[in-house]
């Protein structure tokens, strides 16, 4: 019996690479057989590399510059026809696209060999290799409705797959809450900065939590800083204060910073607001300003006109702003009515995941 066999295209942040690795296991654990193609895999911190076959391709983005356009459309020229080859070797039965310029040369080949191919977008404003392909593509899987306006084609809403590793799946709170050390009777704050910078966060958050202990608010905290030097130091303040936290520079087992945290402070990235949704954690996002096409503001638009979430720009976050923001996600009525706003919108937009739809085209 012929195994089906499905490229995955992906490349790039987290946002992308942790959605396309977890369709990735999914489809392995049903006996798919996987291949990873997309720019600069070999050196994706994000990217498993021992999880999963992948071919590193040539790719960028276009510049404005006349110079380093024609350098890009050479770069994009050159990882088509490396993606040419690897599909004609590979011969898959679909191929998955998770947007980027790094997936862009991959799609193109699939488009030239009429290989059909499913996309999926988890930001609400949609990327531009995404924008294009759409026509495409047999689908395009969404996060958010809004997103569907900006594509051509077929679009359908689905819940974002999630990266998590099978010993991951069965901690309990109090188990999580005892990995880092906290208590099970005090409210937690989750604080990170993402993929895409940490340092503004990380000095407001910091200003803020001395209000916090003054105030005599209960709250301990976990603060994932982005630099060990940060972690170090960060740590000592909060002892300093006599506020219980855990700081490290980074969490691989994000499974047990989500299942311990009562309100997350954060940025607006697709994976972050899929874990949020996932996870039914109340927030305060905070978009970073350099994020292509301010895709990250669009979503924290997006979560906040849910009413499950809050929203500061970075030109209005400092001490006060974000203290306030945290005086009102600490009164219980409001943390409710965002919690029942994102079980809300799991129940009523997440009826179908990306999984089933690669299936269906997979199995007809």
């Amino acid at each position: 019996m012929h195994k089906k066999k499905v490229i995955i295209a992906a490349g790039g942040t987290g946002g992308h690479m942790f959605p396309a690795q977890a369709l990735a296991l999914e489809l392995k654990d049903s006996g798919y057989e996987v291949l990873f193609v997309g720019a600069k895999l070999d050196s994706n911190k994000y990217f498993q590399k021992e999880l999963f076959a992948y071919h590193s391709i040539s790719s960028s983005t276009l510049s404005s510059s006349y110079t380093r356009r024609v350098s890009a459309i050479l770069s994009l020229f050159k990882g088509c026809i490396q993606s040419v080859k690897i599909i004609k070797h590979f011969k898959p039965d679909l191929v998955v696209g998770f947007g980027s310029f790094h997936t862009a040369p991959v799609l193109m080949g699939a488009v030239l060999l009429r290989k059909p191919f499913v996309l999926f977008e988890s930001n609400a404003w949609p990327g531009k290799v995404n924008r294009f392909f759409s026509r495409f593509a047999k689908v395009t899987a969404v996060q958010f409705s809004r997103t569907m306006a900006h594509l051509s084609g077929k679009s359908k809403q689905v819940a974002v797959p999630f990266f998590q590793r099978k010993e991951d799946r069965t901690y309990s709170r109090g188990e999580s809450l005892s990995y880092y050390g906290l208590k099970c009777d005090v409210p937690t704050a989750l604080v990170f900065g993402g993929s895409q910078g940490a340092s503004s966060i990380n000095t407001s958050v910091l200003e803020v939590m001395k209000e916090i202990s003054i105030e005599g608010i209960p709250l301990q905290i976990i603060h994932f800083t982005g630099s060990k030097e940060a972690s170090d130091a960060y740590g000592t303040a909060y002892t300093e204060m006599g506020i219980n936290s855990c700081v490290k520079p980074f969490e691989e087992k994000m499974v047990h910073a989500w299942r311990c945290a009562d309100i997350a402070i954060c940025r607006a990235g697709a994976a972050t607001i899929a874990e949020l949704v996932r996870f039914e954690i109340p927030a305060i996002l905070i978009p970073f300003p350099k994020a292509s096409e301010d895709h990250q503001r669009v979503n924290a638009e997006e979560l906040k006109s849910l009413n499950a979430a809050l929203y500061l720009t970075e030109d209005v976050l400092h001490k006060d702003s974000l203290f306030g923001a945290i005086k009102e996600l600490s009164n219980k009525d409001r943390l409710s009515a965002m919690k029942d706003a994102l079980k809300e919108f799991k129940r009523s937009s997440q009826k179908e995941s990306l999984m089933d739809i690669v299936k269906e085209l997979l199995t007809n």
